[in-house]
């Protein structure tokens, strides 16, 4: 009865991590947080009203993590990183924004 309690229990964590991990489905613009009940995209930061207009959300991605890219190395920091914000050229967007640009992450360490 134990052996069923805990794959059962397997189960369900795994299902539920599934379900935090999702990402937007390939095709899908860099920054996209939610697809809309008619199939659009939205990049909305917020979830409330993300898809107001397009038979409301379908599924949400959640907000993208900012990082913030300098201009001049091609290089993005993560919120964690001591570099956060603080080269005089850059420029805050979504991590998914920045390797689309061409940026890559300080020491190839993407943000978690």
């Amino acid at each position: 009865m134990s052996r069923s309690i805990a794959l059962t229990t397997l189960t369900m964590l795994l299902l539920a991590s599934a379900a935090f991990a999702q990402t937007p489905p390939p095709g899908a613009p860099p920054g996209t947080t939610a697809t809309c009940g008619d199939g659009t995209f939205s990049a909305s930061a917020k979830k409330e009203g993300a898809c107001s207009r397009h038979q409301g959300i379908k599924q949400w991605y959640g907000a993208p993590i900012k990082v913030w890219a300098n201009k001049d190395s091609m290089t993005y920091h993560c919120p964690s990183d001591q570099w956060y914000g603080k080269s005089a050229n850059g420029v805050y967007m979504s991590e998914s924004d920045a390797r689309a640009q061409g940026y890559h992450a300080d020491h190839d360490k993407a943000c978690k």
